[in-house]
């Protein structure tokens, strides 16, 4: 059975700077045409939905956002029936998307392994949860989020009482890989997907999980001279050594700006829902990308050592406390980036959905200072 449209009422986001209604109108395009382009006739590896066609449903609701028309609300909906129909009751009687491991972890021994993604079940729980914020609660897609993509996963959930606790990966991949903790850049999929579903349902179960997940993120950040480091992943217990003293996985900072924007934001998601992280530690994020990520035109990981090539350690979460980091992710030479790219349909469409969301609508359900 379909979802029944409901949809609150909202008013268009009144843009009067040129260059962004260039972005905006480009955006719109994107978002209505990839939309309503996707087809889901067969899901062979359940991880890509997480980065690439979730990404794109997540753009009609933007568009929804940005304008009021109910049309992308509608778009949205059609899409996900499609790729609804596409779920499947896999092995461990949870329903889902399941199909095979993605090349780089994929097992030899289990090469005709069904499996399905965390990354993929919990990032359609943020999707589909903000959905059900703008079109209102649809049982039918509760039952799938809270039965079956939440509640699979708590066999890779281990609480670590006092530091938190992690998910854990799929048992399935390759030994290199399976069951490890975590990254913390994946773990904030986890922390946003079920602080969306917390705001449609009221039950605070959810934020106390992600609560839980926030607590080993601060944890593992360490204190330096009134800012914070931290690596891109920790071992949390056992299931991560490879061998005796040996750990599974490399340790060190964050190499990506988009993982250390991402571990960040789900820093911020949770001071802004008023558990684990309080405006101390906000500044502490701040001093780190002020007094070391960011320097001028040059940009560095969280240790100081500089970043790769490319790659702009800026965290868009942070732009509310600050007006520099505002300005320069939404005014100059950003501003025109986004103008030169607005044809393509990532850069001017997944990319310039986060943008404009930044710049322009505040999250529901959420305030920036929390009692």
């Amino acid at each position: 059975m379909a979802a029944t449209l409901l949809s609150i009422a909202l008013a268009a986001v009144v843009i009067t700077d040129v260059k962004d209604q260039v972005i905006r109108d480009k955006f719109l395009g994107h978002a209505t045409n990839e939309v309503r382009s996707l087809t889901f006739q067969d899901v062979p590896e359940p991880e890509t939905l997480c980065w690439v066609q979730f990404p794109k449903l997540n753009m009609a609701l933007t568009a929804y956002e940005l304008t009021g028309d109910a049309t992308h609300l509608q778009n949205f909906t059609n899409a996900f029936e499609k790729l609804r129909a596409t779920v499947k009751k896999g092995p461990d009687g949870f329903l889902g998307w399941y199909g095979r491991s993605a090349p780089t972890l994929l097992d030899p021994a289990k090469s005709n392994a069904v499996i399905s993604e965390i990354q993929t079940d919990f990032r359609a729980v943020g999707v589909l949860s903000r959905y059900m914020e703008l079109a209102g609660k649809q049982p039918e897609y509760l039952d799938l989020l809270e039965n079956h993509l939440v509640a699979k996963w708590e066999k890779s959930f281990t609480d670590l009482g006092e530091h938190g606790g992690v998910y854990q990966w799929n048992t399935e991949y390759l030994p290199a890989k399976a069951g490890i903790t975590l990254s913390h850049e994946k773990q904030a999929i986890i922390i946003e997907g079920l602080l969306n579903l917390y705001r449609v349902t009221g039950k605070d179960a959810y934020r106390q999980r992600a609560a839980k997940l926030g607590m080993w993120l601060k944890h593992c950040l360490q204190l330096k001279e009134g800012r914070y480091v931290w690596n891109f992943w920790d071992p949390a217990g056992p299931w991560d050594e490879a061998s005796p003293g040996k750990w599974k996985h490399w340790l060190g900072t964050e190499p990506k700006e988009m993982w250390y924007a991402a571990t960040v934001r789900s820093a911020v998601l949770l001071f802004q829902h008023g558990v684990v992280f309080d405006r101390a530690d906000i500044d502490r994020l701040l001093k780190t990308q002020l007094e070391v990520c960011w320097q001028g035109d040059s940009f560095f990981q969280t240790d100081g050592n500089p970043a790769q090539k490319g790659e702009r350690f800026i965290a868009p979460a942070l732009a509310p406390y600050n007006l520099g980091i505002f300005e320069y992710l939404y005014t100059g030479p950003r501003q025109d980036e986004r103008v030169e790219k607005a044809d393509n349909w990532w850069h001017g469409g997944i990319l310039a959905g986060d943008w404009l969301q930044g710049k322009y609508i505040k999250p529901k359900g959420i305030h920036e200072n929390p009692p």
